[in-house]
C-alpha cells in the first residue's frame, strides 16, 4: 500500500523508510482460549443410556462411541461446508445423537437461509430440541 494514499497518521506507520521504527510493532498473539477443546468428552451419552430400554446393552458408552460421534459430527460439518444442506439434514435426522453446537448451529443457519416453509420448520425443530435438552 503507497504511503501517499493514506492519512498522515498512518503514513508514517507504512512507509518503507528503513530509518523509520514503528512504536506499535506486530506481535503473534495466541488463538483465543478454546472452551469446547478443554472439555471432556461429551455427557450426553450418559442421558441416552438412561432412556435406553435395554439396560444390559452398554454400546453407548464403549471406549470406541466417542470416536463413532466425532466421526458422526466430522461428516455433518464437512456436508454442511460443501452447502449440501438437504444431505446434512438427512444425516442430522439419521444420526443416533446429538450433534455438536458448531454443527447445530450451521445446520440451522443453512436452513434458515434457504428461505422456505419446510426449512423454516426443520430449522424450528431443532431449536425446539435444543430446549427440550
Amino acid at each position: 500500500m503507497s504511503a501517499a494514499l493514506l492519512p498522515p497518521s498512518l503514513s508514517s506507520i507504512f512507509s518503507s523508510s528503513s530509518s523509520t521504527s514503528n512504536p506499535y510493532p506486530l506481535h503473534c498473539v495466541s488463538p483465543p482460549f478454546n472452551l469446547a477443546a478443554s472439555r471432556p468428552a461429551r455427557s450426553f451419552l450418559l442421558g441416552a443410556t438412561a432412556s435406553y430400554s435395554d439396560s444390559s446393552d452398554l454400546s453407548l458408552v464403549s471406549p470406541t462411541s466417542g470416536l463413532i460421534v466425532q466421526a458422526l459430527d466430522q461428516k455433518l460439518l464437512t456436508l454442511l461446508r460443501q452447502r449440501k444442506t438437504e444431505d446434512a439434514w438427512i444425516a442430522y435426522t439419521n444420526s443416533p445423537h446429538f450433534p455438536s453446537p458448531t454443527c447445530l448451529s450451521r445446520l440451522v443457519s443453512q436452513l434458515s437461509f434457504q428461505n422456505t416453509r419446510s426449512t423454516f420448520t426443520r430449522a424450528q425443530s431443532i431449536v425446539t430440541r435444543l430446549r427440550h435438552e
